[in-house]
């Protein structure tokens, strides 16, 4: 049976995939990565933290995989006026930051 997000076989090993190149499949800077490692609304989404092996930071693929579906489907049902996530703070009327 196949992974129904990346059609790799349940049984078989994840890639581990490098920082950088995490970083060009979201087209975001390693310091975005980093950011989003300590934001809880993203963790909420399936965003996992990095495996380091030797300093460096690799991610597993599955996970990657997953979290893109989530996101796409979070940003649909945003456009769709969906609750958004638990710690998002509501958008004011006014124009003006808090």
């Amino acid at each position: 049976m196949t992974h129904p997000i990346c059609d790799l076989p349940d049984n078989a090993p994840d890639e581990l995939v490098p920082a950088p190149q995490v970083a060009r499949e979201f087209n975001v800077t390693l310091m975005t990565l980093w950011r989003w490692d300590r934001d809880p609304r993203l963790a909420e989404l399936g965003w996992e933290p990095p495996l380091k092996i030797r300093r460096r930071n690799y991610r597993r693929r599955r996970p990657l995989e997953k979290f893109k579906a989530a996101l796409r489907n979070f940003g649909i049902a945003a456009l769709r006026g969906a609750p958004q996530l638990t710690g998002a703070q509501p958008a004011r009327g006014d124009g003006q930051r808090e």
